[in-house]
């Protein structure tokens, strides 16, 4: 069941032009999901064999659309609407796959890490990555933003062979300094427990400088909670407290609902380092709230 969280808002725009902007006369009716009616992508049509793919066009554009905007207020209606598609999403990366389209099945992995990892599916998103990176003439670049995500999701899962220096290091390889910058922290982020927080305590001091430099507030944000999170790690009841609620302003401010759960989290830890059991309650009782919101089981 699809719960609903109201109007799509800025998403809703965006995704209505989106959706005028693929519909063709031979479009089949819309289908209805979660109350709202979506059109469904065109058909392919026979003699369209050796041509693009008016649906693997449509469900990219989706995905390459959303995925900036899973990192602030949009996030509760893209889940929603990502979700709803994940089954054609998946049908259009398959195409991609068998008909040997390197970018366009790169463009669909690279843009879903986050819905994926926001959704806990780990091994799709390696899956998606590790395939669509071997794909032959695939772009060096994307090839690069690829494997990053898969390490670190490799790192999540606790079974990464990669070392965590060489990891970061590749990204280097990265064109866009946006998605370079966060492919490094995801790495961190799920490098944490690695053990090296000496290591990746000064990465994330390297990383902040960067997201700063370019103008990436959510990303300085990040690496605050991340910060909150390592202090928690060390004992440090006070630093913990400091990072997680510098990290709850920010990203309060930004809209993203995500990043006031993980700074949640460890105002929560904060509270029970200290003993206040009230407080760590209701911090915990926030952070849960926040997960039913987002369907983040």
């Amino acid at each position: 069941v699809v719960r609903r969280v109201g109007p799509l808002g800025a998403a809703g725009g965006s995704l209505a032009r989106h959706r005028r902007a693929h519909r063709r006369p031979d479009a089949v009716p819309a289908a209805r999901v979660g109350g709202g009616v979506r059109p469904r992508p065109p058909r392919r049509r026979r003699g369209d064999r050796g041509h693009a793919d008016p649906r693997g066009a449509h469900y990219t554009a989706l995905a390459v659309d959303a995925h900036p905007r899973l990192n602030g207020p949009d996030l509760p209606a893209l889940l929603q609407v990502l979700d709803a598609e994940a089954g054609n999403l998946r049908i259009a990366f398959d195409t991609a796959v068998s008909t040997g389209d390197a970018k366009t099945a790169l463009r669909l992995a690279n843009s879903l890490v986050w819905f994926r990892f926001l959704r806990g599916r780990h091994t799709e998103a390696r899956r998606s990555l590790d395939v669509a990176d071997a794909l032959p003439g695939a772009d060096r670049t994307a090839v690069a933003q690829a494997v990053a995500w898969s390490t670190a999701f490799a790192q999540e899962q606790g079974n990464s062979s990669v070392p965590l220096l060489d990891a970061l290091a590749a990204t280097a390889a990265i064109d866009d300094p946006r998605e370079r910058a966060r492919a490094g922290w995801f790495l961190l982020f799920t490098g944490v427990e690695s053990g090296d927080l000496t290591t990746i305590s000064t990465r994330l001091d390297e990383s902040a400088a960067t997201f700063a430099q370019i103008g990436d507030d959510w990303g300085v944000a990040a690496t605050v909670v991340t910060r909150a999170q390592l202090a928690h790690i060390r004992g440090d009841a006070d630093l913990t407290g400091r990072h997680a609620r510098a990290a709850e302003t920010a990203f309060t401010r930004l809209g993203d609902r995500w990043g006031v759960l993980r700074a949640s989290e460890w105002l929560g830890g904060t509270a029970e380092m200290t003993g206040d059991l009230g407080a760590a309650a209701r911090d915990h009782h926030n952070g849960l709230a926040i997960a039913q919101e987002l369907e983040l089981w």
